[in-house]
């Protein structure tokens, strides 16, 4: 992480759903190796999902990563995320 700040808004895409329920995508980011409560879920039918409600402190040097964990064995899928830095 290049900056203090808060990280908020996450933004998760994915290029194909994950199949039929029960299947699903759950992502979290982690900050040097810790999750946060920053969140979010891609079910049936779906291919994005976000997280407005909750952010994480983050320092200059810290690692941000994000953890997919599949969930009744979705589709193999690649994904694209994003978020922003309050400061």
């Amino acid at each position: 992480m290049p900056v203090s700040g808060t990280i908020a808004g996450l933004q998760v895409r994915t290029n194909s759903t994950p199949g039929n329920s029960p299947n699903r995508y759950d992502f979290t980011v982690s900050v040097n190796g810790t999750l946060t409560a920053v969140t979010c879920s891609i079910g049936t039918g779906q291919t994005s999902c976000n997280d407005s409600t909750h952010s994480v402190a983050v320092s200059s040097g810290d690692t941000v990563s994000l953890l997919q964990a599949g969930v009744s064995n979705p589709t193999s899928t690649s994904v694209t995320w994003s978020y922003y830095i309050q400061q």
